[in-house]
């Protein structure tokens, strides 16, 4: 008997080893070949901030842009048979393409290159992989049930051991059957999670949540997609349930969702969508537009826009640096829709049929015409273009624009706001009886943008005349506004300036005088938004009435 008993657990033992690896056999390494667009911007902003002394936050999007990996499992759709890999979206948000690796053991992979995202769904984080037609790997089914709470799941997948996924197969038990949280829904298409104690790591995204069969013991169904972790608990994990993958699936695999006709009803939706709240646009931006914005362009963008904006786009962005871009970009549009009135004309595609891969929607702008760009991404028409709306490129694209071996000079067309407060003293350069004016002051100026700039002035000083007619106790309150030019070089920016001015001077009497002051500064970037800097500039101003005064004044100052 005891043998029997035996040869039973070896039995045992065997099949549940056999169930193992046909499991590992059907859950797979997921790694995103990134877009260029993206590539080029996160290496762009990584340079930016490093200029900026943001070393830590250069380094982290240095190491973004070199891409990950997660983890996906096999799905075979029972309509068309075509079999994909179904993962998490944020898995594969930048993929331009995806490499799937099948992994029996971690010197036995398999590899398949620019495998194409069929469609991915930004609510609720799913997304679905096509594989190729000579892949003959089995899939795994969905359970019919989702698992109460108290019940055994497991977890299989490739998280990370130092920069290589690593197999980990994991037990535990459903914590929670019907999680929700609301700032979890903001990203999770307000679906009802499963919380659960299953071991999950960085790189387990888009790993399925099973459970056992209760047929067969040795098959392990899909329940969930791990999705989330939380880092401030002690097992606490959560996963999108299958009921919402069943519905994804049906959705968009089972049928060809993209029709011709489709990219007219997909724009009309954008310009009704825009209307409203702008992150429910962000959908519809595509990572192909992106690549027309600059780094400092964002950089320019957040500055200006509201706190509340501000907040939502970091957010996104400490966890998907272009996703918090591509917020911005959206942000951008919607602010720039709204001030206009826009209507959709007829649909003219490029070509016939559902093997478009762009198109362009004719659209009236304030009864002007106007058209949109539109391309295929990830399987969805996504906007690439606005003909009325174009971002700056790059803030540095005219007048000079070297490269240089210490740097790079540019005139900075940034679009910034920023205050200016500075300490000046002034004293008489040229005039025929050579009088010495000696007035201390300060001034405080307002940038609205890199080349327009206004300000207010107050002096106070004294004037010393070659006759008895002295005055001390000198004022002058003044205003001016005028244009400058900033000329940057690595953290050096010299910035040539010409205002109009008006000035009160109360002395002996009152006068007013309208004016030209023109000068340079030199300032020196001790972050992106402080900034220390010395000046001069010359003015004509009348201490001596009826002559000509050509005054030198000497200022340095701080912009915050």
């Amino acid at each position: 008997m005891r043998k029997v008993y035996s040869l039973l657990v070896v039995f045992l033992l065997a099949m549940s080893i056999q169930a193992q690896n046909e499991l590992r056999r059907k859950v797979v390494v997921v790694r995103p070949v990134l877009y260029d667009s993206s590539v080029d911007f996160l290496l762009g902003f990584s340079d930016l901030l490093m200029k900026e002394g943001y070393k830590e936050a250069a380094r982290f999007l240095k190491d973004y842009a070199k891409g990950g990996f997660g983890t996906g499992f096999v799905y075979a759709d029972s309509v068309t048979g075509k079999k994909y890999v179904i993962t998490n979206r944020h898995v594969v948000a930048l993929a331009q393409s995806v490499t799937i690796e099948f992994r029996d053991n971690e010197r036995n992979v398999s590899s398949y290159k620019d495998c194409p995202v069929a469609i991915v769904d930004e609510d609720i984080d799913l997304a679905a992989i096509a594989l190729p037609d000579n892949v003959t790997v089995g899939s795994l089914r969905f359970a019919d049930e989702t698992p109460t709470e108290g019940r055994d799941v497991f977890t299989a997948g490739y998280p990370g051991l130092g920069d290589n996924p690593s197999w980990q197969f994991g037990k535990g038990i459903v914590s929670n059957a019907h999680f929700y949280d609301e700032e979890l829904s903001k990203v999770g298409g307000n679906t009802i999670l499963i919380q659960h104690t299953a071991q999950i790591d960085a790189g387990s995204s888009g790993s399925p949540l099973l459970i056992q069969s209760a047929t067969d013991k040795n098959e392990y169904l899909v329940a969930g997609i791990n999705t989330w972790k939380a880092y401030a608990r002690e097992n606490a994990n959560f996963a999108i349930p299958t009921a919402d993958i069943r519905l994804f699936c049906k959705k968009y695999l089972s049928s060809a969702h993209i029709a011709k006709d489709d990219i007219r009803q997909r724009a009309e939706t954008f310009v009704g969508l825009a209307e409203q709240d702008y992150k429910e646009i962000v959908p519809f931006i595509a990572y192909d537009y992106i690549a027309s914005v600059a780094p400092s362009q964002f950089d320019s963008w957040y500055k200006s826009f509201p706190s509340n904006v501000r907040k939502d786009i970091m957010r996104q962005f400490k966890n998907n640096p272009i996703e918090g871009v591509r917020m911005a970009l959206a942000y951008a549009v919607r602010e720039k829709m709204r001030t206009k009135k826009i209507s959709i004309e007829p649909v003219d595609n490029n070509s016939d049929g559902n093997t478009a891969e762009t198109a362009e929607v004719a659209m009236k702008c304030n009864g002007k015409p106007a058209t949109s760009k539109w391309i295929k991404e990830q399987g969805q028409w996504r906007l690439t273009e606005l003909s009325f709306f174009r971002p700056k490129a790059h803030s540095s694209q005219t007048f000079i624009d070297a490269e240089h071996n210490y740097g790079r000079i540019f005139i900075d067309k940034e679009q910034h706001y920023s205050n200016t407060l500075y300490f000046s003293y002034t004293h008489n350069l040229l005039n025929i009886d050579k009088p010495l004016v000696s007035m201390y002051g300060v001034s405080y100026d307002f940038l609205f943008n890199a080349f327009v700039v206004a300000g207010i002035n107050f002096k106070i000083g004294t004037t010393l005349l070659p006759t008895d007619k002295n005055r001390f106790g000198l004022g002058e309150l003044g205003a001016s506004v005028g244009g400058r030019l900033p000329i940057s070089f690595a953290k050096w920016q010299l910035t040539p300036h010409l205002r109009g001015y008006y000035s009160g001077f109360i002395g002996d009497e009152f006068k007013d005088h309208i004016g030209v002051t023109f000068g340079v500064d030199v300032e020196y970037k001790l972050s992106d938004r402080f900034r220390i800097f010395v000046g001069l500039l010359y003015n004509n101003t009348p201490y001596i009435p009826g002559r000509f005064n050509m005054n030198q004044e000497l200022h340095l100052g701080f912009t915050f």
